[in-house]
């Protein structure tokens, strides 16, 4: 039987794993709209000549993506959406990825943390180094005690410079987390029962997989101890997967 410790690993397995899963960002590729992308306010912010358009100018995916550029020093020019009250949740893990091209390391994702009723609590941002080729960008971020929802700005800040964006994810690490964990839990039942299966099987084999179904110190000590670079949890996802198929024949 697949005992607790690989169901805890069947959680833990996809924490760190960088996969597609629901977007709470709309047209997140801004190919949809009209005269602008579809869901998102296009404009700036304090002081400072520039722009932030809609084009066709060697996009990462599609036909769209969006331009921002800021021609004299000053504050931000900004492709800015703000989500719905409720979508969000306080002290909750968030993964913000995304493609972007730039001139300068002016580039500034930025994610505001806001209330029920809109207060503003606090902001997470980073700036992106200079880019000629499109580049993705992948951040873990934290939201702060009482969030309720956001607001995503993607910016040309402060420096002259001029950055495109595209392909734009921002999703809950958790449910990422929590997708993984079942598919992960699927392959160990999986071994598990051909293990059960086939006690006349190649001993070492039938030794291996008892050895993985008991999870190893490398990938996981416990729910708080474990391997957090995804590298070993990864690992063992292919030791898993060669032994079923090994298992099966």
């Amino acid at each position: 039987m697949v005992t607790p410790a690989a169901l805890s690993l069947s959680l833990l397995l996809g924490s760190l794993a960088a996969a597609q899963t629901t977007n709470m960002i709309r047209n997140p590729g801004f190919e949809e709209g009209a005269d602008q992308p579809a869901e998102w306010h296009l404009g700036m912010e304090g002081r400072g000549a520039g722009s932030a358009t809609w084009v066709t100018d060697n996009p990462r995916s599609g036909k769209r993506c969006v331009r921002l550029e800021l021609t004299e020093p000053g504050d931000y020019w900004m492709a800015q959406q703000r989500y719905a009250a409720g979508t969000a949740l306080p002290d909750h893990p968030y993964r913000v990825s995304g493609w972007y091209r730039s001139t300068t390391s002016a580039c500034h994702p930025c994610l505001y943390f806001l209330g029920r009723d809109g207060s503003f609590l606090g902001a997470w941002e980073t700036a992106l180094p200079a880019s000629e080729e499109w580049k993705p960008f992948d951040f873990v971020i934290q939201s702060k005690a009482g969030t309720d929802h956001f607001e995503l700005q993607l910016r040309v800040q402060s420096a002259p410079g001029v950055c495109w964006f595209d392909d734009k994810p921002l999703s809950s690490l958790r449910l990422e987390t929590i997708r993984d964990g079942i598919e992960d839990y699927e392959l160990l039942y999986l071994l598990d029962s051909l293990v059960e299966a086939k006690p006349n099987a190649d001993l070492g084999l039938l030794a291996q997989a008892r050895e993985v179904l008991k999870v190893r110190p490398a990938v996981s000590k416990s729910l708080r101890e474990f391997d957090r670079t995804g590298e070993a949890m990864e690992a063992e996802r292919a030791v898993i997967a060669a032994l079923i198929e090994k298992l099966a024949k």
